[in-house]
């Protein structure tokens, strides 16, 4: 109603209660509650359908390069199984060539999709106020597909970071949302697609709160909008795109402390090899860095050298879940797995460091799995049988503990693997492993090195620690001692003094 006579209804009754009513839902938050409700719907829809089109694309693009021109039978989620007559020396020139595209399409379009995708959207909620750009994320699910599709050793978490982020803060802007909502919205957004790809609601939204930052903190405040809106991405992809369940293990359990004594080495073991990884990364991304050659080039080049090393050891390319599942059955031997370390440390660094679009997740579950096998095969030969039941333990937990360590993010790394293996009988030794490796990496080394150090150190947060002491002061509450001197607006300085 424009005419609206507040006067005339002013003595109203139930024009009284409804002043009342909405005074009492201001105050006790429930308006402002209720938005995130609306939010996360969105968000999280959007999320899912976004997962299931950046998947899709992989696996046809996969099909259609590696399966179709190489010649091998598979997809990410599968052994590699090359087929009779097949041109393995393509395996040279298709990951070059994907990582060609993609860079030429992140150059001219979106250069802030290069690289993996959670420090984009970390450096986002930190430096950038919540704002992404419409076009990131739309580039980001092509130049995935054409690296990830090609061969490329990475995996999908930081694409599905960005791109769930991307459009949830093209939504903030829309709605002319505040910063600190948008930021939320972004990290919010980020989950969500998280959780729908790796079938993960709950380690998906923690991912998002703890990723930001290297120490203990946590945006708390993003908790319930971010575990909403994964909720609805994880319950929309569910229902139109099946169940999204990675891997499959055994009954596995955990009985006795004296099952924990190899977990110390295991621990050990992947803090070390943590560090290693995260070095060799940095390392190489910036060599990368200082090549005086165009930026259109450098993923080439780094998706030429994976191919070369594909030639002798086809098990990097690509995400690798089902040499995970392989380790998790006990098919791989020691020699393999030990191999596969070093090799999907070096193919990731140069994929990613290179300029190439896609994430550190899958990678470093790859790492840590062969890790883990490596050392539970060892440790079945050293202890006791009834310390150790299986390897496949060794690979679930040493999944979970290496990510905690080289990403800082020993919470949300629990209940991502539990969720991806249905592995909740191991979180007891899972938490054992993942507080070794995440404590004594004290420095702390870590794959986003746009992470803050803590709420403080967030430029988000400036402003936020600081405490106005004249807030709360009135100026007739300021006494003086002794009369105030008057100075005249006229008066010049030497006067005064």
């Amino acid at each position: 109603m424009k005419n609206f006579d507040k006067k005339r209804y002013k003595g109203n009754r139930y024009y009284r209660y409804m002043l009342k009513s909405r005074s009492f839902l201001n105050k006790s938050g429930v308006l402002n509650s209720g938005k995130w409700i609306y939010y996360g719907i969105i968000i999280g829809t959007i999320s899912a359908f976004g997962a299931a089109l950046l998947v899709n694309a992989i696996n046809y693009t996969n099909g259609l390069l590696l399966s179709g021109v190489v010649g091998y039978k598979g997809n990410e989620l599968e052994p590699l199984i090359f087929l009779p007559g097949a041109k393995k020396w393509l395996i040279l020139v298709i990951p070059a060539l994907g990582a060609l595209l993609a860079g030429i399409i992140s150059v001219k379009l979106a250069p802030d999709t290069k690289g993996h995708g959670t420090d984009s959207v970390i450096k986002c909620f930190h430096k950038g106020g919540g704002n992404m750009k419409i076009m990131t994320p739309i580039v980001k699910i092509i130049s995935t597909t054409l690296v990830i599709g090609s061969g490329g050793s990475a995996g999908r978490e930081g694409p599905i970071a960005q791109i769930g982020a991307g459009f949830a803060s093209f939504m903030g802007r829309r709605l002319k949302v505040t910063a600190k909502d948008r930021r939320i919205m972004l990290i919010s957004g980020a989950g969500a697609g998280i959780s729908a790809l790796f079938g993960a609601p709950l380690g998906g939204a923690i991912f998002a709160i703890e990723v930001l930052y290297r120490n203990h903190d946590m945006e708390s405040e993003a908790l319930i909008p971010s575990l909403f809106s994964s909720i609805v991405a994880f319950s929309v992809f569910r229902t139109f795109f099946g169940e999204a369940h990675l891997f499959n293990i055994a009954n596995v359990s955990f009985h006795t402390v004296y099952e924990l004594v190899p977990y110390i080495i295991l621990g050990i073991s992947c803090f070390l090899v943590g560090v290693l990884y995260i070095k060799i990364f940095n390392r190489i991304r910036a060599e990368f860095a200082r090549m005086k050659i165009n930026e259109i080039f450098k993923p080439a080049l780094g998706g030429f050298l994976v191919g070369a090393m594909a030639l002798f050891l086809p098990q990097i390319l690509a995400g690798g879940y089902g040499y995970i599942q392989m380790a998790l059955d006990g098919e791989l031997s020691l020699k393999l797995m030990l191999a596969l370390i070093i090799g999907k440390i070096l193919a990731t660094s140069l994929t990613i460091g290179s300029g190439g679009s896609g994430g550190v997740f899958a990678p470093s579950l790859f790492i840590g799995a062969m890790l883990g096998g490596s050392i539970g095969g060892v440790m079945q030969q050293i202890f006791p049988a009834e310390w150790i039941s299986s390897s496949s333990v060794f690979v679930v937990v040493g999944m979970g503990g290496f990510f905690a360590g080289v990403a800082r993010v020993p919470l949300s790394s629990l209940f991502m693997v539990s969720e991806m293996t249905r592995g909740y009988e191991l979180l007891v030794p899972m938490m054992f492993v993942s507080s070794i490796s995440f404590l004594l990496n004290r420095k702390p080394y870590t794959l986003y090195e746009e992470q803050a150090k803590s709420i403080i150190d967030s430029p988000a947060h400036k402003g936020d620690f600081e405490t106005d002491i004249l807030e709360n002061i009135k100026v007739s509450d300021v006494k003086t001692e002794k009369d105030v001197i008057k100075i005249p607006r006229r008066m010049t300085l030497d006067n005064v003094i």
